[in-house]
């Protein structure tokens, strides 16, 4: 997964006081950064088809989000 998405350790944080829409929004102003290294990273571990669900849920599991059930 990218390090470089956010900035810094502080926009971590910010992530975690997010609720989802915000979250939401949060991906998607970094989206064009975000699909590039996950593209990338695709390419490397050979999987041939980029799905824009997985692409949610390694977000989600780089930055350790957790959505009530």
């Amino acid at each position: 997964m990218p390090t470089s998405i956010w900035h810094s350790e502080p926009d971590l944080r910010a992530l975690d006081r997010l609720d989802e829409a915000g979250l939401a929004g949060a991906f998607m102003r970094r989206w064009d950064s975000y699909r590039d290294d996950y593209r990338e990273t695709v390419h490397l571990t050979g999987d041939s088809v980029v799905r824009a669900g997985k692409q949610w849920s390694r977000f989600c599991e780089r930055w350790r989000l957790r959505f009530p059930a």
